[in-house]
């Protein structure tokens, strides 16, 4: 769609808007928040147009788009109480570990934490360069590309939610601009003539944006060698938990056998046993304890032991929005013994913490 757009720019072609607008709704039907996409596609029409009517441009996009988006997914628009269900979740300004800060603190974190851990600081500075340079510079397919970076970063940062992976989209085009950005630096006029301080920035610039990205890059890979707090807790779990024994576990805690435990989650509101699988060796663990009604009666469910991952400390730091969730855990804690404990530890041990409790018999 960014191709056919820029052809269109170029040209004027009515047929490469349409098929820019195709594309798009194909996008769309992929993943709805594509439809920004309207926004670079619209501002090209604006400054491409040509000889072209504009109306007729936006009214002819407006056609293929929509054909785009229907044969893409039929559904889309045949099932629409689906595709509000589907987009209920994401629209939901609570959500665990996600939950935004209004759209300042949201832009704020994007920028400064996302995008510069993303591409580094350096390619964000050189990007802006590359904003203001396309605006002097009149540079219609580059003008095109910002006005999506705006327009995207602005509409995630309106929703409730905020989620690192929603800025993915965005990235493409800021590697764009920051190029353009380090063009027009280097065509500064005191660095114009200077082929050698050209090459020496460009070069330089270059490196300040490979070297901590590749340095990420390479630890996230040799942090797969690393060991994982969940295959020692399997490990703990095999070892010292006696078969048979009723076990609760939540997401994010190891997967054990399913012929060796029985295997409790917690499943609206209630710790119940999870079926066993018919093909798979394993008991793939569901729920968060935090959303059990109240304390079970651990003799008369038949759980001996209890095993926690991160979902406590996430729930405690989202106190506000998820009280009864803490206060479950609270309580159900009071009730158990702490026997093993996994935690992570950096440059060694991926994963979440994990906690191995035993339930601590009642008195008399």
């Amino acid at each position: 769609a960014s191709l056919t757009l820029l052809h269109g720019i170029a040209d004027g072609s009515s047929r490469a808007f349409a098929s820019t607008a195709f594309l798009a709704g194909l996008a769309v039907a992929t993943k709805y928040p594509a439809i920004i996409f309207a926004v670079p596609m619209l501002v090209g029409m604006y400054i491409g147009a040509g000889r072209e009517s504009l109306a007729k441009l936006v009214g002819l996009g407006g056609l293929w788009g929509f054909l785009g988006t229907f044969l893409g997914s039929p559904f889309l628009l045949l099932d629409m109480e689906t595709v509000l269900k589907d987009i209920a979740p994401e629209a939901d300004p609570v959500h665990l570990s996600a939950i935004g800060g209004g759209f300042v603190s949201n832009l704020s974190w994007y920028l400064t934490e996302v995008l510069s851990g993303a591409v580094s600081w350096t390619a964000v500075a050189l990007m802006l360069l590359g904003g203001i340079a396309a605006i002097t510079r009149r540079n219609k397919g580059m003008i095109v590309f910002l006005s999506f970076v705006i327009a995207y970063l602005v509409f995630v940062s309106f929703l409730g939610q905020r989620w690192a992976r929603w800025l993915v989209p965005a990235v493409p085009f800021v590697a764009l601009l920051a190029a353009y950005g380090l063009e027009w630096l280097s065509d500064l006029r005191p660095l114009a003539a200077r082929v050698g301080v050209r090459r020496a920035l460009s070069l330089g610039l270059a490196a300040a944006i490979l070297v901590p990205t590749l340095a990420a890059t390479l630890q996230q890979t040799g942090a797969r060698a690393w060991e994982d707090t969940r295959t020692l807790a399997r490990e703990r779990i095999l070892s010292n938990i006696p078969a048979g024994s009723g076990i609760l576990m939540e997401w994010y805690t190891p997967q054990l056998p399913r012929d060796r435990y029985r295997i409790f989650g917690a499943r609206d509101g209630q710790a119940v046993q999870l079926p066993r699988p018919e093909r798979k060796p394993n008991i793939f663990p569901e729920g968060s304890i935090g959303e059990l009604e109240s304390n079970p009666d651990w003799g008369a469910v038949g759980v001996e032991y209890v095993v926690e991952s991160n979902m406590a400390e996430r729930y405690r730091a989202d106190s506000v929005f998820f009280p009864n969730e803490v206060h479950r855990y609270r309580e159900i804690e009071r009730d158990l013994t702490l026997i093993h404990e996994l935690l992570p530890i950096s440059g060694h041990r991926n994963g979440p913490p994990i906690r191995i409790y035993r339930v601590t018999p009642p008195e008399g």
